[in-house]
């Protein structure tokens, strides 16, 4: 076959795919629950999708998350590895997302005392951007290379588990003096219990069954340095977030997400708090989204279904949300009220692909609340704790 042909069939199989699907989104089917924690996580290694695979939820990452997939599948297969570093002073948020047709790098910085945002965000066609992609959160590393702008997003094992290892070199646009300044980080997040979700994918009208694998993990110690300009390296000390995904993508996803990470009072003590929630995406048969997690000093918890009261969409980004609990006999109790600061936003509107991707910062106040299984019962007051909200639509 020729260069010729084999262009012609690649463009073929890249448009159809793109038109095999109604463009209007349906709500996916819903699955059981997953139940509770499974300590050990499995190992996946070249595991053909029609396999069976060992859906549930994990305390620990998966080693490495290989599949088996056909060519035209390549299309559906979406990565991202997203961290966000809390600080007194700052806020980070740093990402690599790929779609393999296209990648998006971006890294944003909030200056908490003045407000002021630093950008930085590229689209990658074809991907030629990304590097290199681990087969999992803990196996390999994330690099991002576009010019002299580097990203890099790796793991180390240790004697006590996993760090995770944050290196950037990135020149970024500070929005409020229209200014640009090279900016260097490096920073590590302590691993503790995770939350690694294993979930069953179906599109809206087929039987077909694809593995969606995220890792998520909040509230971990966080240890670096960051520099402007070749000055001089703050330290950076404070608490992060991690979110790594690889799925075989429906056509048409979307959801909303909910993370921080910050110290909960208890009294006269405090206590390392995560909280990652979401709708709308790996939700079971009773609404409830299987990756819902709380963290307290570093032990991940289940939480129970959660609402999102967000306020118009023009106003996502000024206007007040409530993230909380639905189900008051749950042992775990949210109640949150965020106050937006900012947002990033990407709004892409093609005739094949379209994404409306809106991420507010800001500060969350409200409580988180743990019963034992004796009734006693523990709760936290999360008082301006700087995080994100999310609201993201993908046709892709």
């Amino acid at each position: 076959m020729g260069k010729g042909a084999v262009f012609i069939l690649l463009l073929a199989i890249f448009v159809g795919y793109f038109i095999a699907e109604d463009f209007t989104y349906r709500q996916p089917p819903r699955h059981p629950s997953l139940g509770e924690f499974i300590e050990k996580a499995p190992a996946l290694t070249n595991i053909p999708l029609e396999a069976p695979f060992p859906y549930g939820r994990y305390r620990q990452p998966l080693g490495s998350f290989n599949f088996s997939a056909r060519p035209y599948q390549f299309l559906q297969w979406k990565r991202w590895h997203f961290h966000s570093l809390n600080t007194p002073e700052w806020f980070i948020g740093l990402a690599v997302a790929q779609l393999n047709y296209a990648a998006n790098g971006f890294m944003y910085i909030v200056h908490k005392e003045s407000a002021q945002v630093y950008e930085y965000t590229v689209i990658s066609p074809l991907a030629v951007d990304v590097k290199e992609f681990g087969s999992s959160s803990v196996t390999g590393s994330t690099v991002w290379q576009n010019g002299n702008d580097h990203i890099k997003m790796t793991s180390k094992k240790t004697k006590k588990g996993y760090t995770f290892v944050i290196d950037t070199n990135v020149n970024m646009h500070n929005r409020h003096t229209d200014t640009d300044h090279k900016v260097v980080i490096h920073a590590e997040l302590k691993l503790d219990d995770s939350l690694a979700l294993l979930y069953p994918i179906h599109s809206p009208g087929s039987s077909t069954e694809h593995p969606a694998y995220t890792h998520k993990a909040a509230g971990q110690e966080l240890e670096g340095t960051i520099s402007f300009d070749d000055s001089y390296p703050d330290k950076l000390i404070g608490l992060g977030v991690t979110d790594w995904t690889s799925s075989i993508a429906a056509r048409i996803t979307k959801w909303k997400w909910c993370s921080l990470s910050t110290y909960g009072v208890e009294g006269d003590s405090t206590s390392r708090i995560g909280i990652n929630l979401s709708d709308d995406v790996y939700v079971d048969d009773n609404g409830v989204s299987q990756e819902n997690g709380l963290w307290v000093d570093g032990k991940s918890y289940l939480v129970g279904k959660t609402k999102f009261d967000m306020p118009p969409k023009s106003e996502l980004g000024t206007g007040k949300w409530k993230v909380y609990t639905v189900n008051g006999s749950d042992s775990i109790q949210l109640d949150l009220e965020f106050t937006p600061i900012g947002t990033r936003e990407e709004h892409l509107h093609a005739v094949l692909i379209s994404s409306d991707f809106v991420q507010p910062f800001g500060y969350f106040n409200g409580k988180a609340s743990i019963t034992d299984k004796d009734g006693k019962q523990r709760t936290f007051i999360i008082s301006n704790a700087f995080g994100v909200v999310e609201d993201h639509y993908a046709k892709w």
